[in-house]
């Protein structure tokens, strides 16, 4: 966020101190199209490790097609299109 926290939040309990800061990330992420992609591919790259480490599929079999930001539903989940093919 490149910013302090408020000088009054050191007067917050640990708990509402760390929802505060966690909103805070949320809307600063959530304000820029650039960090949520550059969030998706790291998301990407996460899934991907996963298949090749516990899945045992070939690195070079697994790659990213694309990152594309979809948009909330109403219960706040986001649903997110995952294309896998096989050669």
């Amino acid at each position: 966020l490149k910013t302090q926290p408020p000088a009054e939040w050191a007067q917050l309990d640990k708990k509402a101190r760390t929802d505060k800061l966690r909103e805070s990330v949320i809307k600063f992420w959530s304000g820029s199209d650039v960090l949520l992609r550059q969030l998706g591919q790291e998301r990407a790259g996460s899934i991907k490790d996963f298949l090749v480490d516990k899945g045992r599929l070939a690195d070079d079999r697994v790659y990213f097609i694309d990152a594309s930001l979809g948009q909330a539903e109403s219960d706040g989940r986001v649903i997110t299109p995952m294309h896998l093919d096989a050669e």
